[in-house]
């Protein structure tokens, strides 16, 4: 074997239909398969049984899906198809609304870093007529006989597959595999295969090759299910002592007992549990051995919780709700560092989704106009502290009040009414001859000046 041969050992790499035009990169497009990765059961194991985790991918979900989102094209004429083909998705795949489907991908891709979305074609296999989700656990790339991801000689994966449960068979589902691409791809009789055109799959944080996403849960596995283990470790041990363990001293300097009489009470403080009444000799004597807590065991739940939060970026104050140990200056600055995470998650998906969903909509059906889907603002604060500070800025003349108002209208979910705002516009409500220098001006009380004390 010579340098080349040697060097490009188990990478499978076949022209894809580019065209000479494509250009042709110089370096090895390697598909190395991960094998260190959680599985996504336990995955799925953490997050519906650890609070912590439960917690974080539902409450930064929902700050993203509060901000709301449109699927908007440039002119009235296309922005009404586009409506119309997100109204009708669900009748051929999955029945979902765009609003379930926007959700159901960002949740798979906080909880496994990764979303895959099916393409469904009509019967001529020429128009995207819907979409459908795919279970993130069941989906990979198509793979090789070494196990490594099949690409091309750019790089991009040769396909995906859908890996069924046993049992089930993948006879007449899914493409067949070109006669071009059998040599380099490996297929399971339970595996379907789909071409890379019907797949959008999407990601969160990437690392190595980047061919997979990793989710906010994975990082913090270990310690969510150390945490776990220790939790339940320490709640049996309080349901098996119950209360402070019982002592029983039997007899004194008068009385040495007999075995049959230190049998009798133990056998009485046994059924502490059961009855309530009870009688000993004078010479029996019942006291108890305190529970000594354990601050080992507290300090390393609170360095478990630490890690999860941290894996996921969200502030140990609004992952276990304990918000109110936290100063207002520190909130604020949680809040504004989960803001920027979530923001760039969102602009993540958004351009994947324009590319892998609304553009290939658009080139199969002959659109001209590729629509974009545009989220709102994602506030993470609560709503009072930014409106006062949005106020403050238009009194102190750094913002205009139009710029201010189509925020104000989204954050209250306030339908814009053009008619009655141009008519109120043209009242003397609308500009008032001095704006208040704060939210509530000081009444007559507050403006009179305080006694001076002898």
């Amino acid at each position: 074997m010579g340098f080349l041969s040697d060097t490009l050992k188990g990478v499978s790499a076949v022209n894809l239909a580019r065209g000479e035009a494509a250009g042709r990169p110089m370096g090895i497009p390697l598909g190395v398969k991960g094998t260190d990765r959680v599985k996504r059961e336990e995955l799925e194991r953490d997050y519906r049984f650890d609070p912590v985790t439960f917690n974080t991918i539902n409450k930064q979900l929902q700050l993203i899906l509060r901000a709301g989102f449109q699927i908007k094209s440039k002119t009235a004429r296309w922005q009404k198809w586009w409506d119309q083909f997100f109204e009708d998705i669900g009748f051929v795949g999955e029945e979902v609304t765009k609003e379930e489907l926007i959700e159901y991908i960002l949740q798979d891709m906080l909880m496994y870093g990764n979303a895959f979305v099916e393409l469904i074609y009509d019967s001529k296999d020429k128009k995207v007529v819907d979409l459908k989700l795919i279970p993130e656990k069941k989906m990979d790339y198509a793979l090789n006989n070494n196990k490594e991801i099949a690409v091309d000689m750019y790089g991009k994966p040769l396909g995906y597959v859908m890996n069924l449960p046993f049992g089930y068979s993948a006879e007449g589902k899914g493409d067949p595999v070109p006669q071009e691409y059998r040599s380099k791809i490996s297929k399971d009789s339970n595996q379907i295969f789909f071409l890379p055109k019907r797949i959008a799959h999407f990601k969160l944080h990437t690392y190595g090759e980047r061919f997979y996403g990793i989710g906010l849960i994975e990082p913090a596995h270990k310690s969510t299910n150390r945490k776990m283990l220790l939790e339940d470790a320490r709640t049996n041990e309080i349901y098996t002592r119950g209360a402070n363990t019982i002592i029983a001293t039997v007899g004194n300097e008068d009385h040495e007992p007999g075995p049959q009489e230190i049998s009798d009470v133990l056998d009485q403080v046994s059924n502490f549990k059961h009855n309530r009444y009870f009688s000993f000799p004078y010479w029996v004597k019942l006291d108890t051995l305190p529970i000594q807590d354990s601050k080992v065991v507290d300090e390393t739940l609170s360095y478990l919780k630490l890690n999860q939060t941290a894996s996921s970026g969200m502030p140990m104050a609004m992952a276990t709700g304990e918000g109110e140990t936290a100063n207002k200056q520190t909130l604020q600055t949680m809040h504004m560092t989960l803001e920027l995470s979530l923001e760039q998650i969102v602009k993540k998906f958004s351009s994947a989704f324009r590319k892998y969903v609304l553009k290939r909509i658009a080139e199969t059906n002959n659109i001209p106009e590729v629509a974009s889907i545009d989220f709102g603002d994602i506030i993470a604060e609560e709503k009072d502290s930014k409106n006062e500070r949005l106020m403050a800025a238009v009194r102190n003349g750094v913002l205009a009040p139009d710029e201010v108002r189509p925020y104000m209208l989204s954050a209250e979910d306030i339908e814009e009414n053009e008619k009655a705002y141009k008519a109120f516009r043209g009242t003397a409500k609308s500009n008032p001859k001095k704006l208040p220098s704060a939210p509530f001006p000081p009444n007559e009380e507050t403006k009179k000046p305080q006694a001076k004390e002898e």
